[in-house]
């Protein structure tokens, strides 16, 4: 898990190592560079932000679910 986009040129060579990538970055335009950079050299992996579309991160549209914040 990343825990700051800018991390990201870091993480790559370990995205490499899985059969599958499944993105959750931030709906802002750090996450929208992240996911650019990441699909780029990955274009198997999934952007999964549209299931939280509407809310600045994943953490916040899970609290807004009555879910408990699992990532923070």
């Amino acid at each position: 898990m990343l825990n700051s986009t800018t991390m990201v040129a870091q993480a790559i060579p370990l995205l490499h190592t899985y059969h599958s990538v499944n993105l959750y970055l931030d709906n802002d335009p750090a996450g929208d560079r992240a996911t650019c950079l990441i699909k780029l050299e990955l274009p198997k992996a999934k952007d999964n932000r549209i299931l939280f579309a509407g809310y600045s991160d994943l953490n916040e549209y899970l609290c807004a679910q009555g879910i408990m914040a699992w990532i923070v």
